[in-house]
């Protein structure tokens, strides 16, 4: 398989995830937010939670933050961003002209 066939086959997932808000590369970090939000439950303190975290994957205290941030939140309503359209009436694209120099 190639990347373009990998990306045409989830094209519209990837769309949607980023029309919503989602970084569809912070599937990486699902792990690391479950461990979070496990340490928070049981009381520890964010910021030790944060370090340990971390350390344990092999990041900036910062990106931890930002991560959690991010995973924590709320989807953008996807229906806002797309505002009128339905499946049956979205806008077409142009056709491709190669020879079409204009």
């Amino acid at each position: 398989m190639t990347v373009y066939e990998a990306l045409k086959l989830c094209g519209g997932v990837i769309e949607t995830l980023e029309k919503a808000g989602i970084k569809p590369s912070d599937h990486k970090y699902l792990r690391m937010f479950e461990d979070y939000t496990e340490a928070r439950n049981h009381g520890e303190k964010v910021c030790y939670i944060v370090a340990c975290l971390a350390d344990r994957y092999g990041l900036s205290e910062r990106t931890v933050y930002d991560v959690v941030k991010r995973l924590a939140g709320d989807c953008k309503s996807v229906s806002a961003t797309v505002a009128g359209e339905t499946p049956g009436n979205s806008q077409k694209r142009p056709k491709f002209a190669p020879n079409d120099t204009k």
